[in-house]
């Protein structure tokens, strides 16, 4: 039996995103992807009652009182389609163009009368929506040839040769008072959002104003953190299998759907008072940015609850899905394009890594790169990275003698990784026999401390057993010497740059 599916997906996300410079410009490009999606599929899902396999829709993703101010609608879509369907999608992708180009004309004063049509082309060739229609036999797994399609189709984007203005960058500067902050019913002001550095500094807010860069450098609590954001981008992992096992338990798409976005409601009040932003929200895929730490707790740790949530929504589900984490620290007046594109770097090497990881970055502003991955789905070994890290921020002081804290963090870090060898012949044996976890934590903690053993280590003592402990249980997962200490080294220099007073 054949069936007729209607697939489509909207791009270049990733270049029009670079456009934005500020935060209300994010939000402008990320919410007028999402908008666009909204306005396709609203036909099909709530009038045509089309039958979705991509994304999980759910009612109220319609219902803008639940969700102004942040996108969710998703890049792509794929449906069962029936007679009429197609000529009424290209209907209303040219609707579309009409639409966005009366909006952006009256954003940017643009007098359409004269205009020669110059902006309607632009957002013709520059907001790509890349179709089809296709008959697909029952037994074919339809998501995927669907989605194999659309990305050859993407791989064929082009560029336009020439491009007197680039009128979404102009729209994104001035979309204080437009249809789009319409749609969303925020209110027309000149401050939309907080700065990136407001974001990245907000545990330092004491009451509702802004605060400026004059402000914030005059505090004395100000500390080298406060100037690095954190950018993360999140997917799910065999979403699926899933969806195949629903039968299993007597359910059906719809309680799947409904489940996508109960989590997505409550991601939002999380990741709101750890002081973040969500950017996009679309059911498993996730774009938010946040402070590197925020009242006593790390990224990592927002990173652990917003796994705990979709965890509590999930499982139910027999094979129930993951999620894999990209995340991208950076200085505040780094080019925020080129740190959303590294978080999805990084989110696309950490499902290559397996899925259910996280693979995380800091480029501090002297140009020093710390990088490392966590595998999530082995049992404690995220907690164990996070007791590293909060064990670090407990134990280690500042040195009586006045070295710094970083400084002396950094000094076990430079031995370890000139150490790496004999580290790693000490921990072979786990390889083979993980019994003899205590003997071979024993001699690494006894190689340490015969090692490093000044004066000015003694305030470390503590915090090295800890240290050691968790090299061998990072050891006993990975089966990985170099992985494994790289993991702890990553680990020290982010404790050392959290610590640091150094501006």
């Amino acid at each position: 039996m054949m069936s007729k599916y209607i697939a489509f997906t909207l791009g270049p996300i990733s270049r029009v995103i670079s456009y934005a410079q500020k935060t209300k410009e994010l939000w402008a490009a990320s919410y007028l992807f999402s908008s666009i999606g909204e306005i396709l599929v609203e036909p099909f899902y709530q009038e045509r009652k089309r039958e979705f396999l991509l994304p999980f829709l759910f009612d109220k993703m319609f219902d803008v009182q639940n969700n102004k101010d942040v996108g969710v609608f998703p890049d792509r879509y794929v449906f069962k389609s029936e007679s009429g369907d197609w000529d009424l999608f290209v209907k209303k992708c040219d609707e579309l163009y009409q639409t966005l180009n009366v909006g952006i004309a009256s954003a940017l004063q643009i007098d359409l009368k004269h205009d020669n049509g110059k902006l309607l082309t632009y957002l013709k060739h520059t907001i790509k929506i890349y179709a089809f229609e296709k008959e697909f036999d029952e037994n074919v797994d339809v998501t995927k040839a669907c989605e194999q399609i659309l990305s050859s189709m993407e791989n064929q984007d082009t560029f336009t040769c020439i491009e007197e203005r680039n009128y979404l960058y102009e729209f994104f500067q001035n979309v204080g008072d437009s249809f789009l902050t319409n749609h969303a019913q925020l209110k027309s002001t000149s401050r939309i959002f907080n700065t990136i550095r407001e974001y990245s500094a907000a545990e330092l807010r004491t009451g509702k104003g802004f605060m400026s860069d004059t402000y914030l450098d005059s505090l004395s609590t100000l500390r080298p953190y406060h100037n690095y954001i954190a950018f993360v981008q999140a997917d799910g992992d065999n979403f699926t299998e899933t969806i195949k096992s629903l039968k299993e338990r007597g359910l059906c798409i719809a309680d799947f759907s409904k489940a996508i976005y109960l989590y997505a409601t409550e991601l939002r009040n999380l990741l709101s008072n750890f002081g973040g932003r969500a950017i996009y929200i679309g059911g498993d895929d996730l774009l938010f940015f946040a402070p590197v730490f925020y009242n006593g707790k790390t990224i990592f740790s927002l990173i652990q609850q917003i796994d705990a949530l979709f965890s509590k929504h999930m499982n139910k589900f027999i094979n129930a899905p993951t999620l894999s984490f990209g995340l991208s620290m950076t200085y505040y007046k780094f080019p925020m394009a080129e740190a959303i594109e590294k978080s999805e770097s990084l989110l696309n090497k950490a499902k290559n890594e397996g899925k259910n990881h996280l693979c995380w970055q800091l480029v501090k502003h002297s140009g020093q790169i710390y990088q490392t991955e966590i595998d999530k789905s082995a049992p404690g070994f995220f907690d164990d990275f996070l007791g590293l890290v909060s064990e670090g921020l407990n134990k280690v002081t500042q040195s009586k003698k006045g070295e710094s804290t970083e400084d002396i963090l950094n000094s076990y870090t430079y031995w370890m990784m000139q150490n790496e060898t004999m580290l790693a012949y000490i921990m072979q044996p786990l390889i083979t026999n993980p019994a003899d976890k205590e003997t071979v934590q024993h001699k690494l903690l006894n190689y340490v401390n015969n090692s490093l053993n000044e004066t000015i280590h003694e305030q470390m003592k503590d915090y090295v057993t800890v240290l050691v402990e968790k090299l061998v249980t990072f050891m006993m997962v990975h089966k990985d010497a170099k992985k494994s200490i790289a993991l702890v080294c990553a680990t020290l220099r982010f404790v050392g740059f959290l610590k640091s007073e150094r501006l």
